[in-house]
């Protein structure tokens, strides 16, 4: 079975980090290759160097007009895949239309999304959002959604709800797991004692992730626990931001936060915090809570998506867009003994491996594309 994938970028993020581990684990008769809009990107030449086809069409945010879809239908010419599994709005929109209009029998699409208020996100995206709920009752064949809430908040967008079905996210419990020895490392990188406590909070820069709630929250904490250090990771979390640098500044948290831009040690870093924090005001099934639960670290979330299903009673849970509830949240973890937290994150990588485990969740992305090549051979035989 020869499948196309199609993603809106394949920089580090959700459902770039989703596609990686869906390929690295779906069995060998699934013959996968990868297009990106944009350019390969730190997920593409992963995958590149685990032997997957991956290229780019080379779109900008400042593209118009239909060159990209001509592209990528003669891509699509070329390739000849059974079925095209497209990620995110612009690519189910653009690579939808490319792929009906090449011929390709099934089409899958994925939202990784759940948050479509206009105060959370551009206007451009919420347009292009709303074209793929018109197109969802006759473009694709099925709609795989990451979490249970974005289905029912797409449905209220104006999405098919025939169309959908729920697969959550799979975590990889041998990849993320639990490295005592970290803790020591990543602190002497950092110049941090070992009683240091330090949050962990990995995500792209982006409104919706909620970083200027956190730097509140740390700085409504600051008297009561002044020695309390953050590692922000991801796209553009570095120097070079000047807003994120104006936040710090007007807070006076410059040495409280470590600004550490794109990491390729993820896994060490979520074994090495004392809690992952999760200040987002939108998410559908965040991967990273995920990642650090599979880590043995717990984690402080907002109640976005569906992250309370998934963490369930091994961490905290706040209001989305409290910076005081945050505050109190990460104040009551670090008031609760070292041997509890610890449970805490032992549950949480249990919860994962009976849950959530990668291999079982790529078992169910296999099974759906069974069933669609199976229903389009029908289709053509009749």
């Amino acid at each position: 079975m020869r499948l196309v994938h199609i993603i809106t970028d394949l920089e580090v993020g959700g459902a770039q980090s989703l596609l990686a581990h869906l390929l690295e684990q779906l069995p060998t008769r699934y013959q996968s290759s990868v297009i990106s809009l944009s350019t390969i990107g730190r997920i593409g030449e992963r995958l590149r160097q685990s032997g997957v086809k991956v290229s780019a069409v080379g779109m900008t945010r400042h593209s118009l007009g239909p060159g990209p879809v001509f592209r990528l239908r003669d891509m699509l010419k070329d390739a000849k895949p059974d079925i095209v599994h497209t990620w995110l709005y612009h690519a189910d929109f653009l690579g939808g239309l490319a792929a009906r209009w090449a011929g390709v029998a099934s089409l899958l699409w994925s939202l990784h999304h759940s948050n479509l208020s206009f105060r959370h996100n551009r206007l451009r995206t919420l347009m292009i959002a709303r074209a793929c709920g018109a197109l969802s009752r006759f473009v694709p064949d099925r709609i795989v959604c990451t979490a249970n809430v974005a289905r029912v908040n797409h449905v209220r967008f104006g999405y098919a709800d025939r169309q959908m079905e729920v697969i959550r996210n799979g975590f990889d419990v041998s990849r993320f797991k639990p490295q005592p020895e970290m803790r020591e490392s990543v602190r002497r990188e950092f110049g941090l004692a070992c009683n240091v406590p330090v949050f962990a909070i990995l995500g792209r820069f982006h409104v919706q992730k909620g970083h200027r709630i956190l730097i509140e929250a740390a700085a409504m904490l600051r008297e009561r626990r002044p020695q309390i250090r953050y590692l922000l990771a991801g796209q553009d979390l570095d120097s070079g931001n000047t807003t994120l640098a104006n936040w710090l500044n007007a807070r006076d948290l410059q040495t409280s936060v470590h600004l550490l831009g794109v990491r390729e040690d993820v896994p060490r870093l979520l074994a090495a915090a004392d809690a992952l924090v999760l200040p987002s005001v939108g998410e559908a099934f965040p991967l990273v809570v995920g990642e650090a639960m599979a880590s043995g670290t717990p984690c402080i979330a907002s109640n976005v998506g569906d992250t309370a299903f998934l963490v369930g009673d091994t961490g905290f849970i706040v209001p989305p867009g409290d910076a005081h509830a945050l505050a109190n949240a990460m104040d009551r973890f670090l008031s609760i003994p070292v041997h509890e937290r610890q449970y805490y994150g032992a549950c949480a990588r249990q919860r994962i491996i009976e849950n959530f485990e990668i291999g079982a969740i790529t078992k169910k992305y296999g099974e759906l594309y069974d069933r669609v090549f199976e229903s389009a051979a029908k289709a053509r035989a009749q």
